[in-house]
């Protein structure tokens, strides 16, 4: 069973978090500024992961909202970007089907 919840956001190895805190020694940050950014970042993955798909409409090509971030849990070899779709169009891996997504979230919704 598929289980995606907003909890998937905040579960990942301690290493993979090393960068974003070791980016402040090399740039330094107002640490005011760094707090407000950790707080929108977090916001942010928790967005991408609670499958709610409110990007709006015009953006939803060129943003990696819940949609985009889902394939990316179902194929793994899909659809890595953080923020923004460009790369993954650049380098091929991105990939959004409507329909499936679609009658993905309506078994989960099922479930």
């Amino acid at each position: 069973m598929l289980c995606l919840t907003s909890v998937v956001s905040v579960a990942f190895c301690t290493v993979q978090s090393v960068p974003y805190h070791l980016f402040v020694f090399v740039f330094p940050f107002q640490k005011h500024l760094y707090l407000l950014m950790f707080v929108l970042v977090n916001v942010w993955t928790v967005s991408i992961h609670d499958g709610d798909y409110r990007v709006p409409e015009m953006l939803d090509s060129v943003v990696n909202g819940a949609q985009h971030h889902t394939y990316h849990h179902l194929f793994f070899k899909v659809n890595y970007g953080q923020y923004f779709t460009v790369w993954d169009r650049v380098f091929g891996t991105h990939k959004v089907d409507e329909v499936e997504l679609k009658r993905l979230e309506n078994t989960l919704k099922q479930e």
